[in-house]
């Protein structure tokens, strides 16, 4: 395999969370289409959606963390 050392692994992906809470006020349709607009724009995902009792929703975004490495001349 181009690119690895013998014996070396492979690093998990490192992921960057978001957290949005939905109070139970928010239609389905607004806040799908603003987590629809999260997911073009910034690479989001959803990971997990928790409904509560009350109505309210906590919805937690992912998207892979971007690892910039800098060469010295």
């Amino acid at each position: 395999m181009a690119g690895r050392t013998a014996g070396a692994k492979p690093r998990p992906p490192m992921w960057e969370y978001r957290v949005v809470t939905v109070g139970r006020d928010v239609s389905r349709s607004d806040y799908r289409r603003a987590l629809t607009e999260a997911a073009e724009r910034g690479q989001w995902e959803v990971r997990r959606v928790l409904v509560f009792r009350d109505g309210k929703r906590k919805i937690t975004l992912r998207r892979r963390a971007v690892n910039v490495t800098l060469q010295q001349a």
